[in-house]
């Protein structure tokens, strides 16, 4: 074989060679980057998942301290019904017994 046609044949199997070894180099830059972003969207989401978990819990507790507020002004209207009504009681029943024994007002003998 010519000897400039070896060096061409050489400088081409070289260049070859370094193309097939950029080649894998850039796919495995590609595979990296692949795996980086996928790592990248669950660290997101996973992030995205407590801020929502966080959320909820935080809603939990604003609508238990809620309700736990309602109870407690429900009880307190009902404590008060409750008092108005024990202390009228004595005053029906006095009225009561004066109509049984009395007879209705205005209607006497």
């Amino acid at each position: 074989m010519n000897s400039d046609l070896e060096a061409i044949v050489v400088a081409d199997e070289e260049t070859r060679a370094r193309v097939e070894a950029a080649r894998r180099s850039a796919q495995a830059r590609i595979a990296a980057a692949l795996e980086e972003t996928a790592r990248s969207k669950q660290d997101r989401a996973r992030a995205r998942q407590a801020d929502v978990e966080e959320m909820l819990h935080a809603i939990g507790e604003e609508t238990q301290r809620q309700a736990a507020e309602r109870l407690r002004r429900r009880e307190e209207y009902l404590a008060g019904v409750r008092r108005a009504a024990q202390e009228r009681l004595a005053a029906v029943a006095d009225a009561w017994v004066r109509v049984v024994r009395d007879g209705p007002v205005g209607n006497s003998p």
